[in-house]
Formats: C-alpha cells, sequence, structure tokens
C-alpha cells in the first residue's frame, strides 16, 4: 500500500548536494511475505552512499532488513508471523553532504495454516486394529495457539482393501491419529489424505496425506475341526480340518490326550489318522502341535468316546447317565440291532421336541429312485449308505452318490415319529425346513417296527391333515383346496377320478374334492405322479421340486438294562420321558414291563 504524499530529503551541507525522493510514506504487507518494490526511491545529484537505517528495538521484526538499491528497489522480509508498525530513515551522500527521508513500514496479521509434523514411515503390522498416529499438529504459530483446529478425510486410497472401518481422532495435545479396523490378514499400502482447518478469520487450512505400509506377519495356522467322536472300542478315521490363511505347509503333531484311558489318536502330518477310542465313555481333549515352519501353536479339540447306542434318541436319554453329554446337531455313531452288529453313522437332530431325532435318509426329485412304486421303500437294501455326505443334513452334489441315500438306520431304528424336511437341490445348502411331525401310536414303536416296516403295509398309519404346518415348509408351496390326508402310504379314494397323483409314501396328498377321491397335489416324499415328480410339492399341474430329508424318533427304550422303578433310572441319570423297562414282580419272579416315565418334581416319575 502506499502512503499519501512523497518523502523527499533535503541535503545537510553547504550549496547543492544529494538527495531522495520516495514515493510513498506507508509501505504496507502481510505476515511472512516479502517485499520488493521497484523505483521506490529517486536520487537527487550524486549519491554516493545509501543507507536504511531501522531503530535499534526494530532490528527483531525483520528476517532481512530494509535495503534500498542503486536503482531505487526497495527490498525487505518482515520475520515470521509477526505483525508490526516501524520507522524506517533512507540517508544518502555524495561524500561530502547527506540527505535524509522516512517512510513507515505496517506488517499487517493474517490467519496462518496449521502447521503438521508428520510422523515419517508410518507402518504397522496386519491384524492391527486402534489408533496410528499420524502427526503432530498446531493451529500455527504461538500468537493463534488458541484457535481450534478440526480434522477430516478428504482422500482415501486402498487398492488391496486392507482398511474395513476407519476415523480420526484429534487430542487436545495436538496428536492427529487415525483410529481403524483391518480386514483379516490384509497387507500392503494405503494412503488417506486430511485436511486440518482451524477457526481464525478467515479459516485456514493444510491438506497433507499420509502413507501407511501394513506389514505381512506370519498367522499361525488353527484346526477348524472342533469334536472327534467314536464309539467305545473301535476306530474312528480322523482327517482334521487345518486352515493356514498364508498357505504355509503345516506338519501336525497329536501330542496327548487327556484322560488318557479314552483311547489313541494318531495323525501324519496332514492331519489324517485315526482315533482308537477306549472301553469308557467319556468327554476329553486330544493336544495337538501344528508348526507352519514359521511358528508353533497348540490347539485342544475335544474328542468324545460315546457307548454304542441303536438311536438318536438313546444317546439323548443316555446323555446325563454316561457323562457323554449330546453335544448338538451332527453325525453321531450307531449300532444296528443285528446279530452280530454293525456300526454305522447318522445325523443326529438333538434340538426340536428335546431332540433324538435320527436321519434316515435323503431323497431328490432327480432320476427314479424314491417314487411311490420303487422298492427300496419297503425292502432292506440300503443306498450310498458309505458316501462322503450320505450321513450328514446337506445337499450332496447331484443324483447318485451323495444326493441320495438310504441309511441302515431305515431299517433298523424304531419309529414313533416322522419328519420330513425339504430344501432347495443346491449342492451344499444345510437350510432344511421341516414339516410337523407326523406322530403314531405308541402300539408301532413297541412293536420295534422301523420306517421300512410300517411302510411295506399299505394304507395303515393316516394323521389328521395339518394342511397349514406343510405349506409353512416353503412359501412356493401349495395345495388344492379341497380333501387333504397326511401321514404313511397315502392314496386317494377308490371311487371317481384318481388325478395326476396316484399316491405319496411320506407328507400330505390333497384333492380338488371334497371325499378325497382324487389326488390333485401333495407335499411329502415317494409321489406317484403321472408327471414323474416324487419329492417335493405340486399343486394340480405346478410342481416344485426339492432335496427331502427324513427323521424318525421312538421314546421306546426297553432295550436298556431293566430297573426297580422309574425313579431308579432317574437316580442313573436319564432325563427323557419314555417308555422304560421297569421290573414287576409276579408269582414266576420279576419280569421288565413296558412303563411310561416322564420328568416330573425334579425326578423321572412313573405316568399311570
Amino acid at each position: 500500500g502506499e502512503g499519501e504524499g512523497e518523502g523527499e530529503g533535503e541535503g545537510e551541507g553547504e550549496g547543492e548536494g544529494p538527495g531522495v525522493v520516495l514515493d510513498a510514506l506507508i509501505v504496507e504487507t502481510n505476515e511472512d511475505v516479502a517485499v520488493v518494490r521497484a523505483g521506490f526511491a529517486a536520487f537527487i545529484g550524486t549519491v554516493t552512499t545509501i543507507d536504511v537505517e531501522v531503530g535499534l528495538a526494530d532490528e527483531v521484526l525483520f528476517e532481512n532488513r530494509p535495503t534500498i538499491g542503486t536503482d531505487g528497489t526497495l527490498r525487505f522480509t518482515p520475520a515470521d508471523d509477526v505483525a508490526f508498525t516501524a520507522s524506517i530513515d533512507v540517508v544518502v551522500g555524495d561524500g561530502i553532504s547527506t540527505a535524509r527521508a522516512s517512510f513507515t513500514v505496517i506488517v499487517h496479521e493474517v490467519n496462518d495454516q496449521p502447521s503438521v509434523a508428520a510422523v515419517p514411515n508410518i507402518s504397522i503390522a496386519e491384524d492391527t486394529n486402534g489408533p496410528i498416529l499420524l502427526a503432530r499438529v498446531s493451529p500455527g504459530p504461538p500468537a493463534e495457539a488458541s484457535q481450534v483446529l478440526t480434522a477430516s478425510i478428504v482422500g482415501f486410497n486402498d487398492p488391496d482393501n486392507i482398511v474395513s472401518l476407519k476415523a480420526l481422532s484429534l487430542s487436545i495435545d495436538g496428536q492427529l491419529s487415525l483410529d481403524t479396523k483391518l480386514a483379516a490378514n490384509a497387507n500392503g499400502t494405503f494412503s488417506i489424505t486430511v485436511a486440518l482447518t482451524d477457526d481464525g478469520n478467515p479459516a485456514a487450512t493444510t491438506t497433507v496425506t499420509f502413507t501407511i505400509v501394513v506389514v505381512p506377519v506370519n498367522d499361525l495356522p488353527t484346526v477348524r475341526t472342533t469334536r472327534i467322536v467314536a464309539v467305545e472300542g473301535m476306530t474312528k478315521l480322523v482327517d482334521l480340518d487345518v486352515d493356514d490363511v498364508d498357505g504355509d505347509d503345516v506338519d501336525i503333531t497329536a501330542v496327548s490326550i487327556t484322560p488318557a484311558g479314552l483311547g489313541v489318536v494318531e495323525v501324519d502330518s496332514t492331519g489324517t489318522g485315526s482315533f482308537v477310542a477306549g472301553s469308557v465313555p467319556g468327554v476329553g481333549k486330544v493336544l495337538l502341535r501344528l508348526d507352519d515352519g514359521s511358528g508353533i501353536v497348540d490347539v485342544r479339540v475335544e474328542i468324545e468316546v460315546v457307548a454304542t447306542q441303536p438311536s438318536c434318541f438313546h444317546i439323548r436319554a443316555l446323555a446325563a447317565a454316561t457323562a457323554v453329554g449330546a453335544a448338538g446337531d451332527g453325525v453321531y455313531p450307531l449300532v444296528s440291532s443285528e446279530d452280530p452288529p454293525t456300526f454305522y453313522d447318522a445325523w443326529c437332530d438333538m434340538g426340536f421336541d428335546g431332540g433324538g431325532w435320527t436321519m434316515v435318509m435323503k431323497a431328490d426329485s432327480d432320476g427314479d429312485e424314491w417314487v411311490f412304486e420303487d422298492p427300496r421303500w419297503t425292502n432292506d437294501v440300503l443306498l450310498h449308505e458309505d458316501a462322503a455326505t450320505a450321513a450328514r443334513l446337506v445337499v450332496g452334489p447331484g443324483d447318485g452318490a451323495d444326493g441320495e441315500s438310504k441309511l441302515r438306520s431305515y431299517v433298523d431304528v424304531k419309529v414313533g415319529a416322522v419328519r420330513v424336511g425339504f430344501a432347495p437341490q443346491t449342492t451344499g445348502t444345510t437350510s432344511f425346513s421341516f414339516a410337523p411331525p407326523l406322530v403314531f401310536s405308541s402300539d408301532s414303536a413297541a412293536s420295534g417296527d422301523s420306517l421300512r416296516t410300517l411302510l411295506a403295509t399299505e394304507n395303515v398309519v393316516v394323521d389328521d391333515a395339518d394342511r397349514a404346518g406343510w405349506l409353512a415348509v416353503d412359501s412356493d408351496f401349495a395345495l388344492p383346496a379341497g380333501c387333504a390326508r397326511s401321514g404313511l402310504n397315502i392314496a386317494p379314494g377308490t371311487g371317481g377320478m384318481r388325478g395326476t397323483v396316484r399316491g405319496i409314501r411320506i407328507g400330505i396328498l390333497a384333492s380338488v374334492d371334497l371325499d378325497c377321491a382324487r389326488g390333485d397335489g401333495y407335499v411329502g416324499v415317494g409321489a406317484s405322479s403321472i408327471f414323474g415328480d416324487h419329492v417335493g410339492n405340486r399343486d394340480g399341474l405346478l410342481v416344485r421340486s426339492r432335496h427331502a430329508a427324513v427323521f424318525v424318533r421312538s421314546d421306546d427304550l426297553m432295550d436298556l438294562t431293566p430297573r426297580a422303578s422309574c425313579r431308579a433310572f432317574g437316580g442313573a441319570g436319564f432325563v427323557v420321558a419314555g417308555f422304560y423297562p421297569v421290573m414287576r414282580f409276579d408269582d414266576i419272579g420279576a419280569v421288565p414291563v413296558r412303563t411310561r416315565c416322564e420328568p416330573l418334581d425334579g425326578a423321572l416319575q412313573q405316568i399311570p
């Protein structure tokens, strides 16, 4: 800026002497801005010396004190972050006399940008979550220390998708940090651009980019196998599911079993081996040592020795008595009623309605297995019972080996109730939705009938139709609005037209009429349809094929060792309701009698 008027210096000697004329009385600038002003001074006469005088107290106000060159250019640099007013004298001379002129320098205060002292070479280890110190920051020079800073993210570059969550934090002592949650096992480099803004007038902003390196670390291997179960005295093949996210080769060693009497686990370096179960049921741990070449970790996996039982309901009933524990849904070993007995695996549902449901078969609508007329329904021939997923509640890979199965339990486990679950025919799915159980009289269970035996007798088991329950299995299912019956071996009546469905082995059969003379739709497994579909749902001409799994349960426990009373069974740890062999005395001695025992008031008591 310029002051009004001009500065003119007159000679201080006699006669004509040197002189200087300034083009402004006031020179204005802002903090931290250097001044270079050409033509500021015009010289009169002969000038051999040019001095610019600054008061002693004002010297500190300049980083580069004012000077005027022979061409009249004024130059000076104010000291950093200082606003001031100073009076400056210009003295010119010719060696004989001098002349003097004065001007005023005014440096105006400005709001400085926030300052940032970044942390050099920022790096963290993978899987490290929490704050990362980026920099120490301040609003600017000491005069602006009272200003308040805010920080915001204005740019983010994460090509390796390392960061899943991020947020900035700024402490009162000026520590700028990035709070992060990193994606599991991710490493690489990401950068973040931060804008720091103060509350000066006007506000000032500094933008800075930080680069963070996430350094890879060795991830120790893990074992996804959580439980190994074997029947007492038997050898169970073991194939441990070991995971190493870094892809390292893992060497596995079975170190010990606690308690030692449970058996012996032997595995090779790949985790394949065997569990030789002891002769006493119980639960323990096997200590496995995993070495991926860069680190060693010890992992304990639960092992369980179970008594051989003929059904999942027996395992559920014996849980407390043997201290084995029903560890939830899963594959359990069962023993057949054959002589000599054989051992096989079956899926047990230990949750629904008190648990103890045994899977006996799986079916789908591919091919012609399990159509109503298939002899498998009534013979002893098993189907794919040794396939990898045959005994698991999962849809196997298509028709055949793993898609369908008929287990030993189909011909061996007693039946008091049947449940059917449906799932989309998608390989690998475990999402089965179940229809209401078909519950039969206790006479069938008492006689030891299996599902095969019951289905070999036509039209003997019919239950009141629960249309709503069967349709609730799948939102796409529908049935004709007429008569309906549910149960086993359901067929239309003998009068009138038979419709498109001639029968259903397990499920509900519906008609368009009111007397069930026709078969126009079904939900179930084992249909006889003129179109060939047989698992899932048909409603008139609409068909919805599904994968199905069939479970059975009987509360008959008459093959247990007889005891004197229901309370005696309760005292031995039995806790579930069922039919138990309770001793009765008559003229010829003690005989076991089929007795209904149920938990009541904390004890197992006889029910009349």
